[in-house]
């Protein structure tokens, strides 16, 4: 019996010692939005720009990542703008929703409707200092 209590308050403590660990490692809003804009901006590099043509001897493949090194306060803007974020104090999930429509230049984004583009959701979690993308889905 004795050796029972002493493992339930043993289980207690480690518990308890990882919650508190949990609560103080929840990242904050601030490093979601930093990671998100990198997370974008990298599938964008990979996956969008090479798709871009060569019309009349523009490179809009060069041009698109350029528009994308130059553009990340922007991006992070739209990311902010566009996530929901629950607290949970030991980790928090973020709701990122986002339209291709609002990542364009406003002076092409006044030419394309948005229902023209694909528009995607994100859900994330973040927990221990870092974050974790559990679904991707085009809306």
């Amino acid at each position: 019996m004795k050796y029972g209590k002493i493992a339930f308050f043993v289980t207690v403590l480690a518990f308890t010692g990882l919650g508190v660990a949990m609560a103080h490692t929840n990242p904050p809003r601030s490093a979601y939005n930093r990671y998100a804009t990198k997370r974008l901006t990298r599938y964008l590099k990979q996956n969008i720009c090479p798709q871009a043509p060569n019309i009349l001897g523009n490179d809009l493949q060069g041009q698109c990542i350029g528009l994308l090194k130059e553009n990340q306060a922007d991006i992070q803007k739209i990311i902010t703008k566009n996530t929901k974020q629950s607290n949970l104090l030991f980790l928090s999930l973020y709701k990122t929703d986002l339209s291709v429509h609002e990542l364009l230049p406003s002076e092409i984004r006044q030419f394309v409707s948005p229902q023209l583009l694909p528009a995607y959701t994100f859900e994330t979690v973040g927990i221990f200092q870092g974050f974790h993308t559990y679904k991707a889905q085009r809306l």
